[in-house]
């Protein structure tokens, strides 16, 4: 289906509290080109949104613990 759906999807079903996600940080025409699934999750999410870079190690975030019980990863 439809990727923005998708994540929406996802979200209700699993009660997420947060949405992770990365973006390759395309701007100017390639991202009118192609879109942008990440802006579109940012206008439509019900739930807070974190987009990373997509080389962002979050290795040492994760092992310090994250105050969300759900978290849905795009």
């Amino acid at each position: 289906g439809d990727t923005v759906d998708e994540i929406d999807s996802a979200v209700r079903e699993l009660g997420a509290e947060l949405i992770v996600m990365t973006t390759h940080g395309r701007g100017g025409i390639a991202r009118a080109w192609m879109g942008s699934v990440a802006e579109s999750v940012l206008r439509h999410a019900t739930v807070p949104v974190l987009v990373l870079r997509q080389r962002l190690d979050l290795t040492a975030a994760v092992e310090r613990g994250v105050p969300f019980a759900r978290v849905v990863v795009a």
